[in-house]
């Protein structure tokens, strides 16, 4: 790269060249109108959006937007069936490409990257429990959708992504926002002022004029305006209401919002290409960027020379390359003042103007930590009511970059009561035996180094605390939230259906809910909170639970776990075959025998220990659902003490009779074999008699 007088004066003549966005033109603005009784193609002048004309067609919209003077629509056809389309806005004539697939639902709307060069859409995500949307990728040519990112974090009612790359939505609250789809990242830009129907809106940019348009039905008004969205403040300019009186008076209701643009000439350069920033090592503060030069022109024919080409940040230009060859590498190295994320856009020049922008991202300088990887909270493991929170350092800064590690701290703050339990900390574990009630425990990991305040990961919560006394009987209503709350679902497999605490409306009540898996046989445990159990006692178990839909039958049992405590902790073992059951939306109860637990000799025959028990959803994949409404353990060692049960020495001596089950099945046909029974509660001569 040469930096010479001559390469200052052509980066202020370059940046001449550059439009201006205020002396820009509108341009035309296109959508597909949703009216059941007249949809097609809506052509809208900004300037009076109540002349909007329209095209007749034959797709019912959901979502549109425009590449380059194409139109690109998802509708539906005669049949009900999601269809992605191709819509010459000359005619309006579409031409279907492919069939959505159902997973993706009905995307909502549509956007053109000219950075990345990819179509992108916005969908429900697949979170039931909250209202959130999926961001994703349709290729042009075949129709084939993608998933992206599979949860945003929130629920945008329409989209639109800028020239330079920046994608914009709003929120179901009228809130502008940006997205920064290659880091994940949110940003607030402000409120528009207008409160949308739950109905299809959607965003369109007029690219060349930098002005951003929004075609919705403010509530309560069922008329479609179109607004003018500021992309600084966020505040919405109603400018109209397209097609002014048609409809009664609502105008269009109009989808697929967007202009036709075209970032370069035909006979400029094609954009650069395989573009990369490599910032100095160990927090220097310089970035090297290298790149591809075009060999053709946007028409295609070959490009024989390149004028220049420029690197630029926001409006200044940072860097010219003058001796640039079509074809070829070039590099520029670009020194920074502070540090911070920067992006960098690189336009190549020939005499016939410049290509179309090409741009990356990258953090220069001293970052602060990012998060902390793979926080962790779980049982102390011995004799000692305690949590262990273990974490690892991050992988990198906050925003990407370089981060001093020699100079890591961690503060570890406990959510429950906002505590902060250490701070300036060096180690990467903690141990929190300050439980004194039995609830859901969660930690935040904050970092900081010498450069800063980093940032920060919420480990998983886990239940602990003093273990809850069965006495003789513990009872579990998940339709409680308290008593549910003390359940910690786990997820064995790793995928993404587990059980899940929420209403069931059939029911009118709350339950601990599995979706099935399409795919995966079901690994699922819902673990008790530490249950204290006493040696040398028997527990009957009662699982109320459910399935969904009669095609579907569910499989469930009852699994222990291991203890937390030395003295008799139980191995962990499933008490029954799994049980499978068919009888929608109706709870019934299930019984399972926890056989008596041995006296472990390090104490007395009444020792007490904590342990768990766990209700183990088995079912096979593409079932329904399994649902559980509660649980119930008793100790029927306590109970039948307490009922003045025989004792099973004295009933041996003195009975003479058949040995029943407490289901009436004959085990043994004399008493005698009751010394040598399983641990339980039997009828012998009319009478209850517990083997201990």
């Amino acid at each position: 790269m040469k930096k010479t007088l001559r390469s200052i004066a052509l980066a202020c003549f370059v940046s001449a060249l550059m439009p201006l966005s205020s002396a820009a033109q509108n341009a035309t603005l296109y959508g597909y109108a949703r009216n059941y009784s007249s949809p097609g193609l809506v052509t809208i002048a900004p300037e009076h959006p109540e002349n909007a004309t329209l095209t007749s067609g034959n797709v019912t919209p959901t979502a549109g937007a425009i590449k380059d003077s194409v139109m690109y629509v998802v509708g539906f056809d005669d049949d009900f069936n999601t269809i992605f389309y191709s819509v010459d806005i000359t005619n309006g004539k579409a031409k279907k490409i492919s069939t959505v697939p159902e997973s993706y639902g009905s995307p909502q709307d549509m956007a053109y990257n000219y950075n990345d060069e990819k179509m992108y859409f916005i969908t429900n995500s697949a979170n039931e429990d909250v209202s959130t949307s999926m961001l994703g990728t349709v290729d042009l040519q075949t129709g084939k959708f993608k998933s992206v990112v599979a949860d945003l974090g929130f629920y945008a009612r329409a989209f639109s992504i800028a020239a330079d790359g920046t994608m914009y939505y709003v929120t179901r609250d009228g809130i502008l926002c940006t997205y920064d789809i290659a880091a994940r990242r949110s940003h607030e830009v402000g409120a528009t002022g207008v409160s949308p129907r739950m109905t299809f809106s959607s965003m369109g940019f007029d690219r060349s004029a930098k002005k951003l348009y929004w075609a919705v039905e403010q509530n309560g008004s069922y008329v479609n305006n179109l607004y003018e969205v500021n992309t600084t403040t966020g505040a919405a300019t109603l400018l109209g209401v397209i097609g002014g009186s048609v409809n009664n008076g609502e105008g269009y209701w109009t989808v697929g919002l967007d202009a036709p643009y075209a970032p370069s000439v035909l006979t400029a350069p094609q954009r650069v290409d395989s573009l990369m920033a490599t910032p100095a090592e160990k927090g220097g503060m310089t970035v090297s960027l290298s790149w591809i030069n075009p060999d053709s022109t946007v028409s295609g024919a070959p490009l024989t020379e390149l004028d220049s080409v420029v690197v630029s940040t926001a409006d200044s230009v940072v860097a010219v390359v003058t001796d640039a060859q079509p074809g070829k590498r070039s590099t520029a190295t670009v020194s920074v003042l502070r540090s911070d994320r920067y992006r960098y856009h690189v336009v190549a020049y020939n005499k016939a103007g410049g290509s179309a922008d090409r741009f990356v991202e990258t953090f220069v300088g001293r970052d602060v930590p990012g998060k902390p990887v793979y926080a962790f909270a779980d049982l102390y493991g011995s004799n000692k009511v305690a949590n262990v929170i273990t974490w690892h350092s991050p992988e990198s800064g906050k925003n990407g970059g370089y981060y001093d590690r020699a100079s890591l701290k961690y503060r570890l703050v406990r959510i429950n009561d906002m505590k902060t339990l250490a701070d300036n900390l060096a180690d990467s574990t903690f141990t929190d035996d300050d439980l004194s009630t039995l609830q859901r425990y969660q930690y935040a990991v904050y970092t900081e180094n010498a450069d800063g305040v980093g940032d920060s990961v919420l480990a998983s919560f886990i239940v602990n605390g003093p273990a809850a006394m069965i006495d003789t009987a513990y009872v579990a209503d998940f339709n409680n939230e308290a008593d549910a709350m003390l359940w910690t679902p786990f997820n064995a497999n790793g995928d993404y259906s587990t059980f899940e605490w929420h209403k069931y409306s059939i029911l009118d009540r709350y339950l601990y809910i599995y979706q099935a898996h399409e795919t995966n046989y079901a690994a699922d445990f819902l673990v008790s909170p530490p249950l204290e159990f006493t040696e040398g006692h028997a527990y009957d178990i009662t699982v109320s639970a459910c399935n969904s839909f009669a095609p579907y039958p569910e499989a469930f049992t009852v699994y222990t776990m291991g203890g937390n405590a030395p003295h008799g902790a139980i191995v962990g073992q499933a008490l029954t075959d799994p049980i499978t059951i068919n009888h929608p939306d109706e709870l019934r109860d299930y019984v399972f025998h926890l056989s008596a637990i041995p006296d472990d000799g390090k104490g007395t025959k009444e020792d007490k220990f904590a342990s768990f028990i766990a209700v183990k959803c088995e079912s096979d994949p593409a079932m329904q659902m399994l649902l559980v409404g509660g649980v119930k353990i008793v100790d029927i060692t306590a109970k039948a003490i307490a009922d003045g049960i025989t004792d099973v020495n004295a009933a041996a001596n003195s009975r003479h009779g058949a040995v029943y089950s407490l289901t009436g099945s004959m085990v043994a046909k004399d008493s005698n074999s009751l010394r040598s029974m399983a641990p339980g509660v039997y009828i012998v001569d009319g009478k209850k008699v517990m083997v201990k």
